[in-house]
């Protein structure tokens, strides 16, 4: 089986729980953060973490996505991704 690459939109309070518990879990894939804070994906350093400035890069290069954003900001976050 490849390599899953999950994709994360969104790293506060749940986007970065989500991506702290799967590098401390059994998941082997690969992880693509992005969130319009560029502070808040700096702690996640990892063979498994790829950092994108952009939620269209973030899906492009994705199995699964995460919209891990405030309900207010999901309208937002979809358009971005196209």
């Amino acid at each position: 089986m490849d390599e899953i690459k999950l994709g994360i939109i969104g790293v506060g309070n749940i986007g970065s729980s989500i991506a702290n518990g799967l590098l401390w879990s059994w998941f082997k894939g690969r992880i693509i953060l992005c969130d319009k804070h560029p502070e808040k994906v700096e702690n996640f350093h990892s063979d498994f973490v790829e950092v994108v400035s952009e939620a269209a890069l973030a899906t492009g290069k994705s199995d699964v996505i995460i919209l891990a954003v405030k309900p207010h900001a999901v309208k937002d976050a979809i358009a971005e991704i196209g």
